[in-house]
């Protein structure tokens, strides 16, 4: 489930700098505690609601990013910058799908 709160953006702490993952020059999101709090207290006493917008969020989000989906944004966006006969992607995607690894 998903609500909004209250947060200001600032530097990531060095000690969370990780090279090629976390870079030091980025920000992080922290958020106001007070508004934090109030926002789990309103979750909690509005359960069926924001679980009835989560699931609604679910089913879209699901048939939005489907694997078939992504494949195919995937591929349009490297058709873009690749002209067809440039590059061969017949077979490519199939061989990922073995690999692929769904998390629900």
């Amino acid at each position: 489930m998903f609500t909004k709160v209250k947060y200001k953006m600032d530097k990531v702490p060095q000690e969370a700098v990780w090279e090629h993952v976390i870079d030091a020059e980025t920000e992080w999101c922290y958020p106001d505690e007070a508004a934090f709090k109030k926002a789990l207290r309103n979750v909690k006493d509005a359960y069926t609601s924001k679980k009835k917008v989560a699931e609604d969020l679910q089913k879209s989000l699901k048939q939005r990013l489907s694997n078939e989906n992504m494949y195919k944004l995937i591929v349009d966006e490297i058709l873009e910058v690749c002209p067809e006969d440039m590059i061969e992607l017949e077979g490519f995607f199939d061989s990922l799908e073995d690999e692929l690894q769904v998390h629900e």
